[in-house]
């Protein structure tokens, strides 16, 4: 069969929104080595929305040469990004038992190059298998998030290649991460290495990240909040905590929404002068409240167990931002520049 026979078979199938077809022939693309006919099934299948995703995103997982899928083009994946195909790969980077289909999974999250995967790659960064461990910090770092640091840097010294990880940190630019590269810098076990980590540690000293304001890391907790929503939730939740989970979910983010707000201009709606502690004391109130195994119950309701455990994190995380609003001082307006 040509080349353009092929194509135009592909077409047909697309025109008759022939999911199994497509998925059928781009495998048969990608073992034939046929890089055009590939990215042609592989578009195609996006185009049959989340169907068609689906049949993509199990296909490669499934597929024992994963490498074929690597010249998909990155913009048919970017098309791909929902939340189900984000909470399909989270479901594979979480629980598949066979280390390399967790790699790819997290590999297709990154590729899918959108936030609704951070906190997939949080736990990821968990995983007992180091590459895995390493892709889920490169997916966060990707996006400035630095959760995934303390895996980065088990990378880099541990690693004959140290690229990757020393990418994330360099993206990161985080200074506190300097004294640990010193670290392992005198220890570099190649001259390859050595060099390697010394460069990216001139560049975060050359171009240092900002410090982390309390205004973005709690707009980043309202972003993980949502992401945690829409990949997350249940489909048809049912029972007698729904009702009661919908509104905590609403309250933690109407009051994020105030706090920052607050930050903003040092002042209450009514005008009234409120410090950076007193804003630290209302988030640690609002922590407690929404923490401990009554809440947790209550949102199993409407969450899947990853989005409770996820959701548990972002209270943990508000505890911090809440503890250092206060060690800042009672005597100064909170307004942030």
């Amino acid at each position: 069969m040509s080349l353009f026979t092929r194509r135009h078979r592909i077409e047909q199938l697309a025109a008759l929104g022939d999911v199994t077809g497509l998925r059928e022939a781009m495998l048969a693309a990608a073992r034939a080595g046929a890089a055009d006919e590939l990215c042609v099934a592989a578009s195609a299948l996006v185009d049959l929305g989340e169907a068609g995703i689906t049949a993509l995103l199990e296909a490669i997982l499934d597929d024992p040469d994963h490498a074929h899928f690597g010249r998909i083009e990155d913009e048919t994946f970017h098309r791909a990004a929902s939340p189900r195909a984000v909470a399909l790969l989270a479901d594979a980077l979480e629980c598949h038992p066979d280390g390399q289909v967790r790699l790819v999974a997290s590999d297709l999250l990154r590729r899918l190059d959108t936030a609704l995967a951070d906190e997939a790659f949080a736990a990821g960064v968990t995983d007992r298998d180091p590459h895995v461990r390493l892709s889920a910090a490169r997916g966060l770092a990707d996006h400035g998030d630095a959760r995934g640091v303390r895996a980065l840097l088990e990378w880099v010294a541990h690693s004959d290649d140290p690229l990757p990880a020393l990418a994330g940190l360099a993206r990161l630019g985080d200074p506190a991460v300097v004294p640990a590269l010193q670290q392992v810098l005198a220890s570099a076990r190649t001259p390859y290495v050595a060099a390697a980590i010394a460069r990216t540690v001139a560049e975060i000293e050359a171009h240092p990240a900002p410090p982390s304001q309390p205004l973005d890391r709690l707009a980043r907790l309202r972003d993980r909040i949502r992401s945690i929503e829409l990949v997350d939730r249940r489909p048809r939740p049912t029972g007698p905590d729904v009702e009661r989970a919908l509104q905590q979910v609403a309250a933690i983010d109407a009051n994020l929404a105030t706090a920052m707000e607050v930050l903003r201009t040092g002042s209450t709606s009514l005008g009234r002068p409120v410090t950076k502690a007193q804003v630290g004391i209302g988030l640690a109130s609002l922590a407690a409240a929404v923490s401990g195994d009554e809440v947790d119950r209550s949102m199993s309701a409407i969450l899947q167990p990853r989005g409770v455990r996820a959701l548990r994190a972002v209270v943990v995380d508000l505890d911090v931002i809440a503890s250092e609003l206060q060690e800042r001082g009672a005597s100064a307006p909170s307004a942030e520049e």
